[in-house]
């Protein structure tokens, strides 16, 4: 179909391309793709994690990772809180955690990667420098 516009002249391009919906564009570029994604994700309830862990199970399971990217951004905060999660036998402090066990799972490393360079950058803005003060002993 693009092959198609791409002959058009491109008055005609922009008038047309105008009409195409956004679903269908997002196909085409990585821009495109994050526009729709973004749209898609405002309307998710990144809160109730029993509805949408199919889903992201399966971003994890096929290494989506810029569908992955997206989705961690607004989703980290609200994951990082300490809520106790059952996966088959096993109890995950809180889901983010979950979230990267299954990327191991799966042998995805980017996105076990990705988890934990979020990880980094939320515990350091989090945490204070801890100095310890040394106990010199005197010897006589």
């Amino acid at each position: 179909m693009m092959d198609k516009l791409n002959s058009l002249p491109e008055e005609l391009y922009r008038i047309i391309y105008d009409f195409i919906p956004l679903f269908t564009k997002s196909y085409l570029s990585k821009n495109n793709f994050q526009v729709y994604y973004q749209s898609k994700i405002s309307k998710l309830d990144l809160n109730n994690y029993k509805k949408h862990d199919r889903y992201i199970r399966d971003i994890i399971r096929n290494g989506r990772e810029i569908s992955f990217s997206l989705i961690i951004k607004p989703g980290l905060s609200i994951w990082k809180k300490d809520r106790l999660w059952k996966w088959k036998n096993m109890r995950f402090p809180n889901y983010l955690i979950y979230v990267r066990h299954l990327s191991i799972i799966y042998n995805q490393t980017n996105l076990k990667n990705l988890i934990d360079e979020k990880i980094k950058k939320v515990l350091s803005r989090n945490k204070y420098k801890k100095i310890r003060s040394n106990n010199i002993l005197w010897s006589n």
